[in-house]
């Protein structure tokens, strides 16, 4: 949704096929107090 286009996901290698833009906004959810680098 964040990108407005339609992407095609690869459950075996679990990234977006084709889209590195789409692959770069995959991020698991990090346990506390940890949290992802580019989440404030």
């Amino acid at each position: 949704m964040k990108l407005g286009r339609s992407i095609e996901w690869d459950a075996k290698a679990q990234q977006i096929v084709n889209d590195e833009e789409a692959n770069k906004l995959l991020a698991r959810a990090y346990r506390g107090p940890w949290v992802h680098p580019g989440v404030s």
